[in-house]
């Protein structure tokens, strides 16, 4: 199973609409984690599974977070503003684990991440917009089940991976 997960795109509409487009039918699931700035109506949610409302969205009537069946998965997602992702995931994976989650996606801190957060693989794609830490490019992610294997990688917004980014989390 092959996810697209994005994030933080912060009132991008046509280049996040293209690379939606030419994804589409090539990954099995589009997750959008929030601070899209974008209304409810917009054509890119036709082309999304999951959209959740970020802190910058004020306008989108969205859900805080919501529980997606990927496959055999459940897979919590957030844009983490309301889980403190800033200085921790413990929260994060904790509302993942009570969900039946080992998958928790998230964004808000506009930082690209992976870690196993006591058996729960947290992962945020980065900023559509503009990525903040030591990765300057504005970032997605494509995150890879299968079974008990989670594999992730990441991409500058112009669908150029970002060689030795790649992680993997073992669930």
């Amino acid at each position: 199973m092959k996810i697209l997960v994005i994030s933080d795109s912060h009132g991008i509409e046509e280049e996040m609409l293209e690379l939606l487009r030419y994804y589409r039918d090539k990954v099995d699931y589009i997750i959008h984690c929030g601070d899209s700035e974008l209304n409810e109506n917009h054509e890119v949610w036709s082309l999304c599974d999951s959209v959740v409302k970020g802190n910058n969205d004020f306008y989108a009537p969205f859900d805080n977070y919501q529980i997606v069946k990927a496959g055999d998965e459940n897979i919590f997602v957030a844009h983490g503003h309301m889980h403190v992702v800033s200085f921790t995931r413990a929260q994060l994976a904790n509302a993942a684990y009570e969900n039946k989650c080992r998958i928790a996606l998230y964004g808000h801190t506009h930082i690209l991440k992976v870690e196993d957060e006591e058996g729960v693989a947290c992962i945020n794609p980065g900023s559509f917009n503009h990525s903040r830490g030591p990765i300057k490019e504005r970032t997605y992610a494509i995150v890879s089940v299968d079974g008990d294997i989670v594999d992730v990688e990441f991409y500058k917004h112009d669908r150029t991976r970002l060689e030795g980014l790649e992680d993997r989390v073992v669930l």
